[in-house]
C-alpha cells in the first residue's frame, strides 16, 4: 500500500480504471496468500483432517491464480487503451 497505492494516488498517476483494478487485484492476492500461510502453519483448520486442509490450500491457490491473472491482463490492456 505505501509503496504502490499511496505514491500513485498522491502524484495523480492513475491513468484508467483498469490501473486501479489491476493494483487492487494484486493487493487482493495477499488474502489467499495469507490463507495458505495460515493453513500450512496450522493456525487455522488445526483440528480438520488433512484432506480438508489440502482442499482449502488448493482453493486458496486457485483464487490467487485467478486474481493474479486478472491483474496481469488488465495491466497488459492498459497501454492499448491509452490511445
Amino acid at each position: 500500500m505505501t509503496n504502490a497505492v499511496l505514491p500513485i494516488t498522491a502524484a495523480g498517476e492513475w491513468r484508467r480504471l483498469s490501473d486501479m483494478i489491476a493494483v487492487g487485484a494484486y493487493l487482493l492476492g495477499l488474502i489467499p496468500l495469507a490463507g495458505i500461510a495460515l493453513i500450512d502453519s496450522q493456525l487455522v483448520l488445526r483440528t480438520s483432517t488433512e484432506d480438508v486442509r489440502l482442499n482449502s490450500h488448493v482453493l486458496m491457490f486457485a483464487v490467487l491464480l485467478v486474481v493474479a491473472h486478472v491483474a496481469m491482463i488488465l495491466r497488459m490492456l492498459t497501454p492499448i487503451m491509452r490511445h
